[in-house]
């Protein structure tokens, strides 16, 4: 289930005063970053938490920063926990040439 503008700021109330229009073009990049069907029932987190990062690194929190060298952010840490943990850190995708 995909994430709307409202319940994730709902839940990240630290980016209330981001642009809504910007949350919504994150949380559709977002859907095509995720696989929900690797993710199950954390794809929700996932997908917040891969926004929030993406917020946090476009000026609406650049305090949020962990370290400027790699642009780790709280949010990104967790989400490479989850992601490490469904297996995703090293699936690797293959196309048809």
């Amino acid at each position: 289930m995909a994430l709307t503008v409202k319940a994730f700021l709902d839940v990240a109330k630290e980016f209330a005063k981001a642009d809504p229009s910007q949350v919504e073009a994150f949380l559709t990049e977002s859907l095509e970053e995720l696989d929900d069907t690797v993710l199950g029932a954390e794809f929700d987190t996932a997908q917040r938490l891969l926004v929030s990062h993406k917020l946090a690194l476009s000026g609406h929190g650049q305090s949020a920063r962990l370290n400027n060298w790699t642009a780790k952010t709280p949010y990104s840490e967790q989400l490479d926990i989850i992601m490490r943990k469904r297996g995703c850190a090293s699936r690797v995708v293959l196309e048809n040439e």
